[in-house]
């Protein structure tokens, strides 16, 4: 009879000792460590960084820092070691909303989220319990590691992340208090506010030229942002008498 690397872990929880003698990381052998992935937007790599996808488009109301802030709280993770990457079409998102409207990008997405963090909590937990032979609710997780509360061991997530993904994902888990919140409802910087600010990689001053193509009314501006906020009619000025614009390379007014 043959079992699966999910059955000996099981079975090795149940054997006194065994888990102890015989760490989790040496019953995988030589097979590929998996990463753990709970969701399709979560990746918690054996290196420890946490891969988060936004699955809403930014639009200047914060999506991009607030959305894996909610993962990050109730996984632990320590936010020095988060990676954003915006989620596309098709693929493994497929089948996940990832178009912002509404005013709905953190309301609708606020428990699915902490769900996620806190079910890929629970199996990191669940990983390092079973490797110590103790129970799960004598261990504790803290900024991006699992500590058994009596002992004070430690073992980081990308350590056990292969032995997680093992396990069966929490279909309800236990979310955090309020109260316990470390990144949720404290100042944070954007994450991507340095690129956007000050127009790395021709960012605002695209938006500005789309703008301006858009709606030739309005100047030109470094940002979108003033132009929106202006009601008042204003002269069309074109990039080339405007001596302060610049357009990203291959956006002409002939382009228009």
């Amino acid at each position: 009879m043959t079992h699966t690397r999910r059955d000996f872990l099981r079975m090795s929880g149940m054997a006194a000792g065994l888990a102890v003698a015989v760490p989790v990381r040496e019953l995988l052998g030589a097979q590929t460590p998996a990463a753990l992935e709970p969701e399709a937007y979560l990746h918690v790599g054996t290196d420890g960084l946490v891969t988060i996808w936004v699955i809403r488009l930014e639009m200047g109301q914060g999506v991009r820092t607030l959305l894996p802030m909610m993962i990050a709280e109730e996984l632990e993770a320590d936010w020095t070691k988060i990676r954003v990457e915006q989620a596309a079409p098709g693929g493994k998102f497929q089948k996940i909303r990832l178009h912002t409207s509404g005013s709905g990008s953190s309301s609708e997405t606020f428990m699915r989220l902490r769900s996620t963090g806190a079910a890929a909590r629970e199996m990191l937990v669940a990983a390092a319990a079973t490797e110590w032979n103790v129970d799960a609710s004598s261990c504790r997780a803290q900024s991006g590691a699992v500590i058994h509360v009596a002992t004070g061991r430690r073992r980081p997530y990308g350590t056990l992340a292969a032995a997680a993904a093992l396990l069966p994902v929490p279909a309800t888990p236990t979310l955090k208090d309020a109260s316990e919140f470390r990144l949720l409802g404290k100042p944070m910087r954007r994450i991507d506010g340095p690129d956007i600010a000050p127009a790395r990689r021709g960012t605002a001053s695209m938006c500005a030229y789309l703008a301006w193509c858009s709606h030739p009314s309005s100047e030109p501006r470094r940002s979108a942002a003033p132009w929106f906020a202006s009601t008042r009619p204003r002269q069309r000025k074109s990039p080339a008498s405007d001596t302060s614009y610049r357009p990203p390379r291959g956006c002409t007014p002939e382009s228009r």
